[in-house]
């Protein structure tokens, strides 16, 4: 069972008052309004889901009690509300970071939470997610994968991985990840184009074409979509059909490019 003290960054001898406020403060933080349309989006959604779940039990005096009585060690312990709210305090911070492009301030912040709590997941996701945007591939996926392993399960954190890794040419790494995201999060065009550019790029023909069929059939507008429509195959590279007497670049990075300028 999750402890709930922590979740919220409280004690557990802590009173009625002390939690009310605390949730009120991690509703602030973490609303997914405050993070529409961006990669955070999915991350402030499960954040909130843990938040709303521990204080409908610890906001809930009877129910507390049930709690309290079935997780001794957990009322017993010496959980410090100092550090757990710092903790949030410095994730909510790097998440604006993030948001705002601040990459290296985000980074910071979080390998200062991981010093806090090396056992929580956000931290590793959000440093990933900024050290991808840094294009310091290999770290980002350390990271994220460390997030993975302490149950980040976000699609935006699959996401990245899968674009990290495309980056460093581990195409089946990111087709493995980017189908994670789409398991977690839906059929997103982006992404269903971004695995059908992995699979191009290995000479998996057939999974391409059905993966950019899908992408025509739900989002005939999409923007990769018609990007791809205006270049052909010719060897490993792609030449644009306005100019083919013209060398173009990898349509790999530049799909990718406008993937993460869409995301």
């Amino acid at each position: 069972m999750p402890d709930y003290y922590e979740v919220l960054g409280v004690r557990p001898d802590a009173s009625d008052e002390e939690i009310k406020s605390k949730y009120r403060e991690l509703v602030k933080m973490y609303h997914p309004d405050r993070h529409t349309n961006n990669p955070l989006q999915s991350l402030a959604e499960q954040k909130m889901k843990e938040i709303n779940e521990a204080y409908e039990v610890l906001g809930n005096p009877e129910k507390r009690r049930q709690y309290d009585g079935g997780n001794a060690s957990v009322a017993s312990s010496r959980y410090s509300s100092s550090t757990a709210s710092s903790y949030e305090a410095l994730i909510a911070q790097a998440t604006g970071d993030l948001s705002q492009r601040l990459w290296e301030r985000a980074v910071q912040l979080c390998t200062k939470a991981i010093g806090m709590n090396p056992s929580r997941y956000e931290a590793y996701a959000i440093r990933g997610m900024a050290r991808y945007q840094q294009n310091n591939h290999n770290n980002a996926i350390e990271d994220l994968n460390a997030a993975i392993s302490r149950g980040g399960r976000e699609e935006a954190i699959y996401a990245y991985l899968a674009f990290s890794s495309a980056e460093l040419g581990r195409h089946a790494d990111a087709i493995s990840a980017i189908n994670k995201a789409i398991e977690m999060g839906g059929r997103n065009p982006n992404y269903l184009a971004f695995l059908a550019i992995q699979y191009e790029t290995i000479g998996y023909k057939e999974e391409a074409r059905a993966a950019w069929d899908e992408v025509r059939r739900i989002d005939p507008n999409n923007e990769m979509l018609r990007r791809r429509d205006q270049t052909w195959r010719v060897g490993g590279t792609y030449i644009d059909k306005k100019d083919a007497g013209t060398a173009a670049a990898c349509a790999t990075c530049v799909l990718l490019d406008l993937l993460f300028n869409c995301c």
